[in-house]
């Protein structure tokens, strides 16, 4: 291992501007800290059961890529689908899909480079952008502020990283093994027992990993590598083999090896080794604590092995004079020297939806006809408009609060300029009632309300005919009721809970399983498609929380005509929900139609169902653009106005 070049004080190198404790010090903290995140957080489990199922990129960058590393590891091991690991540069120029999430790892979340991951997140309009960090969201500002970016907080006791992160990596580290429901050991044996230092000062260094231990074998790497103290190169066991013998016995008088094992691996390990020419120095780090808990193990002794290796050479890792050429890389902001990628996240969305190779080729094409549809929406008159309620007028989150005070101002504008507007969901007595919170009563003839996804509807002023207790399918037919109980057999397998109406049963899984969701929806879906072998007589639809079993007949597209008993004048009927896909319980609304916008996902027909949010910007936010482009002209016809660039 190379000595660090001499430390000195002149204007290329400049001491690090707040005082730190010394590395030696960080090391004494690694218990502490890992006894505070052993706990776990239960915000960050929630989470992260949620995006089992999901394709999710996990970035970290320096110290966080051991971290990243590892969350995908846990990941896969959970589903035995892949995850992938990735720097922000990784993340920035790569293809990510709509569908995908993002999680980042950042202790500080101040540098410009994990600012410019959530940007790109956002940009594309992912599924979800999670923040992993030690500060509260209070403190955060920018691209982090950002409502649509969840915020996870690890806080830690014990000193402020140095130069090296060190105790966040642990304690972000634990904090995902707790949070996949490990069993994590009250200690470490790495706490009472510390790697020697058996190795060649001076030598270069050769790190042997695999799955399991590779988080730990990215730490030290990265350690010794940043800090100078030594040149290091990193590979499995077996890609060794392919090759890069002949590159160590060619170095064998300057090159040390590095092995990290765990109980899997420590036999192949051993064997390796023991067919390494005697002069070469090896150190072998094993951790005997069961898979994946083991990286946690050998998270620590990389720590401490850094500790041994920076002693020898008289340097303190946590505390060195910085170079002025490295203080201007870290704080470049990359964003401003990477072009961006071809084709708005709207047309790249449309595209992935249609499950087409998003070439240039096929964005042109998608682009053309967004804009030939566009052209044809803008130039029609608009008479009424029907919107899907929970996660487009507002959010799933909130669904039960009342909608924010601009969604409200854009629709009150449009009744009272005699624009009908109807209201759909699947949701039963409780949306008159909310609606009631914010329509004045004068408006109220002109609103339509569409209860369990049309299947009763009426006048939001003829409150008798929305409130009625009525007898439905779920409750006057054998065939109902068989699948009311079927739908309780899968709830309690699942760990979920059944609503049950007289025209809809909602199925909703309980948050703890949320892991279980794909098992839980390919459950209620075969025994739909099972109970309409013969003859269809019902269908499931998917929210954002929910499945909803409603009767073949039931569609919110029946709230169309009785909005058209109210329309003044002539015109088309404009749709909008956040659910369009092939599945989604807005499907047909926005599918019937090629008057329809999606504020969320959308379906894979180019002629419709467009969402126009070039930004990533979708929801309740979205909705109000929506609306506010809907205008009167001298004549009093409305017509949606949106650039067409």
């Amino acid at each position: 291992m190379a000595p660090p070049p001499k430390e000195r004080s002149n204007a290329a190198y400049v001491p690090l501007r707040r005082r730190r404790e010394s590395y030696d010090v960080e090391l004494q903290s690694l218990e502490r800290t890992y006894a505070n995140a052993r706990s776990g957080s239960p915000t960050l489990q929630r989470v992260l059961e949620s995006l089992l199922w999901t394709p999710t990129w996990y970035v970290g960058n320096g110290g966080t890529m051991a971290v990243a590393q590892y969350a995908a590891e846990l990941h896969n091991e959970r589903t035995g689908r892949p995850a992938t690991a990735t720097t922000s540069l990784g993340f920035a120029t790569s293809r990510v899909a709509g569908g995908s999430a993002v999680v980042i790892i950042s202790a500080g979340a101040k540098h410009p480079d994990t600012a410019s991951t959530v940007r790109a997140a956002l940009d594309r309009n992912l599924a979800r952008v999670v923040l992993v960090t030690e500060r509260n969201r209070s403190e955060l500002t920018g691209a982090f502020a950002s409502p649509q970016v969840e915020v996870i907080s690890i806080p830690r006791p014990g000193p402020r990283d140095g130069f090296l992160a060190t105790n966040s990596v642990l304690s972000m580290a634990t904090a995902f093994a707790a949070a996949y429901s490990l069993q994590l050991p009250e200690t470490l044996p790495a706490f009472t027992t510390r790697p020697e230092m058996a190795l060649r000062p001076s030598d270069d260094l050769v790190i042997l990993s695999s799955v399991g231990t590779w988080s730990a074998a990215t730490d030290l790497e990265t350690r010794l590598v940043e800090t100078g103290l030594a040149t290091v190169q990193k590979t499995d066991f077996r890609n060794f083999a392919h090759g890069r013998h002949l590159g160590l016995s060619r170095m064998a008088g300057h090159v040390s090896v590095i092995a990290m094992s765990d109980a899997r691996t420590k036999a192949l390990a051993d064997a390796t080794l023991a067919l390494l020419p005697h002069d070469i120095p090896v150190l072998h780090l094993n951790s005997d604590v069961v898979y994946p808990i083991a990286n946690l193990d050998l998270l620590v002794r990389s720590m401490q092995l850094t500790g041994l290796v920076s002693d020898s050479a008289g340097f303190d890792p946590a505390r060195p004079e910085v170079p002025s050429f490295g203080r201007q890389l870290y704080r470049l902001e990359s964003r401003r020297h990477i072009p961006s990628s071809p084709g708005a996240s709207n047309v790249i969305g449309k595209v992935e939806a249609a499950s087409l190779p998003v070439t240039q080729a096929t964005l042109l094409d998608f682009d053309r006809r967004r804009k030939s549809w566009l052209r044809h929406l803008t130039g029609a008159p608009i008479a009424s408009v029907v919107v899907d309620y929970d996660g487009t007028v507002c959010t799933t989150e909130g669904r039960f609060d009342s909608p924010a005070e601009p969604v409200r101002s854009a629709f009150l504008r449009l009744l009272q300029q005699g624009v009908p507007v109807g209201f759909v969901s699947g949701r039963g007595k409780s949306l008159p009632s909310s609606l009631d919170e914010w329509i004045p009563r004068s408006l109220q003839s002109q609103v339509v309300v569409g209860l369990y996804n049309g299947a009763i509807r009426g006048s939001l002023d003829d409150r008798r005919a929305l409130v009625a207790d009525l007898d439905g399918p779920f409750t006057q037919t054998a065939k109902g009721r068989r699948i009311v109980r079927e739908l309780q057999r899968i709830a309690g397998r699942y760990g979920g809970r059944v609503d049950e109406r007289p025209f809809q049963v909602s199925v909703e899984p309980h948050p703890s399983n949320a892991s279980l969701w794909p098992a839980f929806t390919r459950a209620v879906d075969e025994l739909i498609a099972r109970g309409n072998a013969s003859e269809p007589a019902f269908k499931a639809v998917r929210s954002a929380h929910s499945i909803d079993v409603i009767p073949a007949t039931s569609s919110k597209n029946l709230v169309r005509k009785d909005l058209s008993r109210l329309q003044g004048t002539q015109g088309r009927t404009l749709a909008i929900g956040d659910r369009g896909g092939v599945g989604g319980n807005d499907f047909e609304l926005l599918a019937f139609d090629a008057f329809t916008l999606s504020v969320d996902e959308v379906s894979g027909d180019p002629s419709r169902c467009w969402n126009l949010a070039a930004d990533g910007r979708g929801g309740p936010e979205l909705l109000t653009r929506y609306l506010l482009a809907i205008k009167a002209d001298r004549r009093r016809i409305h017509t949606f106005r949106w650039s067409i660039d």
